[in-house]
């Protein structure tokens, strides 16, 4: 099974910083999850929410200031740009994209990363702009509203063509219908964010092909528990 660092060890260090990444990477996840949106002057940088509300309680958008003033705000806990996280983390890497429009830039910095790469993201439109444009990277569904189980058919109906790898979900929705469904289709199937060993354990007997958790290191020890 697939442990995957969901930001970074986000349980740990500020999620999306580099310390956080490098601490999944330390604590041998066996990939590390980021998110992906772009400044006002066109550099893609490592952040998750539309605004910086949430984290340094300004109501301005990533997509409306500049790099320098993003490091300025995040002076204390800095936001990276992707750049910097490729020349830095040495794991395979899940690049969650949440805008439309970055899709060639993002491939072009990826190009030359010697480790694997799954593009994620929750637009559809967006996968399918990658697909045009490569044919082989992996590509995976981020579908995770509570309440929103019966659009799952659309989903898979609309990215069938795409050669999906994986989809990200919530593991409310993962049960035995919905794991026959997807391996029928042959999607891997990988919920977030699992972070502690009950839930774990359930998914594991389902059969899940991986798990996004914010405590890497610590799902690692219930995963290498149940092997002994």
């Amino acid at each position: 099974m697939l442990i995957i660092g969901h930001r970074g060890e986000s349980g740990v260090e500020p999620e999306n910083t580099i310390r956080s990444l490098k601490r999944s990477e330390e604590a041998d996840a066996d990939m590390t999850e980021l998110d992906i949106r772009r400044s006002k002057d066109g550099e893609l940088v490592v952040f998750h929410d539309h605004s910086l509300k949430r984290l340094f309680g300004l109501r301005k958008s990533v997509a409306s200031l500049t790099l320098d003033e993003l490091k300025e705000i995040s002076k204390n806990r800095e936001i990276p740009t992707l750049d910097e996280v490729l020349s830095t983390i040495g794991t395979d890497l899940v690049l969650d994209v949440k805008v439309y429009g970055i899709e060639k830039q993002l491939l072009v910095k990826i190009k030359n990363f010697p480790h694997k790469v799954l593009i994620t993201s929750w637009n559809p439109l967006v996968l399918k702009k990658i697909r045009a444009l490569d044919r082989n990277i992996p590509l995976g569904p981020v579908f995770g509203i509570k309440g929103t189980l019966f659009l799952l058919p659309i989903l898979i109906r609309f990215l069938r063509k795409l050669n999906i790898y994986s989809i990200t979900i919530i593991p409310q929705f993962v049960n035995p219908a919905t794991m026959k469904r997807f391996r029928q289709i042959g999607w891997k199937v990988l919920p977030y964010s699992i972070n502690d060993e009950k839930e774990f354990r359930r998914l594991e007997q389902l059969g899940v092909d991986g798990v996004f958790t914010d405590y890497p290191e610590l799902i690692k020890q219930y995963e290498q528990s149940q092997s002994i």
